[in-house]
């Protein structure tokens, strides 16, 4: 139970108390999963994000910045954002959910909880921290991050991008989140490739082995595709599916958004 509720109005303020306090007290978002009852730390000291100004999305020549506090349905309503990603933040949970959490929060969540991160992986996003650094996504979330998100940085590029949440029935549990992207390019040889998974597995990661046969073109057909991706996943077995079937349905996703985007480009 929450018994204090600190509300800092500045960043400075904001570090100084967790500073202080350390792992006694956390970052609070939008609530949805430190309330939570599958949530496995508790706390009863949190640190209200709220009063830091971290509500914006910023669009330059060439990138589009979004604070950490901005909601999910504030990202799927926002037209400056990569369809990709607006589609992704609409299908991550019903919109009572998509009104509270966070993008920072989702990123920040890691394990098997985000739904944003394949995505971000896959639009080759960065994140800004409170210590100063940028970083690849990917880097935030394998290395286990416990630094601040600030915001997330997306560079405008010419990217052809498909992601997928599957899940057993509408607004029920995400099983996989999944993301494929392609740069475009006059040259007929492929470099830029990402296949990035989420939620099935403990970590959000790409699949280097599934880009790189994309690139050379060892995998070139559906049957190949699926069976490497097949290969090469490690979920568990638990009420919402077996390993096998979580296996299956991942590897027909990845396969469908990488042949989709090959023909698109």
């Amino acid at each position: 139970m929450i018994k204090t509720f600190y509300k800092p109005t500045s960043l400075e303020e904001a570090l100084l108390l967790k500073e202080k306090h350390e792992n006694l007290v956390a970052w609070f978002a939008g609530g949805t999963h430190i309330n939570h009852f599958e949530f496995k730390a508790h706390y009863d000291q949190v640190i209200s994000l709220e009063g830091l100004g971290l509500f914006f999305i910023h669009t330059k020549t060439n990138q589009t910045s979004v604070g950490a506090m901005v909601t999910l349905q504030k990202l799927a309503d926002n037209s400056l954002i990569p369809e990709c990603l607006r589609w992704a933040a609409f299908m991550a949970a019903p919109r009572t959910i998509r009104n509270m959490a966070t993008v920072g929060g989702d990123i920040a969540t890691g394990g098997k909880g985000t739904r944003l991160t394949p995505c971000l992986m896959a639009l080759n996003a960065v994140v800004e921290t409170a210590d100063g650094k940028t970083q690849p996504i990917e880097d935030y979330v394998s290395q286990d991050s416990k630094e601040l998100i600030l915001k997330i940085i997306i560079p405008s590029s010419e990217i052809i991008c498909v992601a997928k949440q599957l899940t057993l029935k509408a607004n029920g549990p995400v099983l996989a989140s999944t993301a494929v992207s392609m740069k475009k390019t006059e040259d007929p040889d492929l470099k830029d490739v990402v296949v990035a998974i989420g939620t099935i597995e403990g970590v959000p990661r790409r699949l280097e082995e599934i880009e790189k046969g994309v690139i050379d073109q060892t995998l070139a057909d559906r049957e190949s595709i699926e069976k490497a991706v097949a290969d090469v996943l490690n979920p568990e077995s638990d009420q919402f599916g077996s390993r096998d079937y979580k296996k299956h349905i991942t590897s027909v996703a990845i396969a469908d958004s990488i042949i989709s985007c090959l023909e698109r480009g």
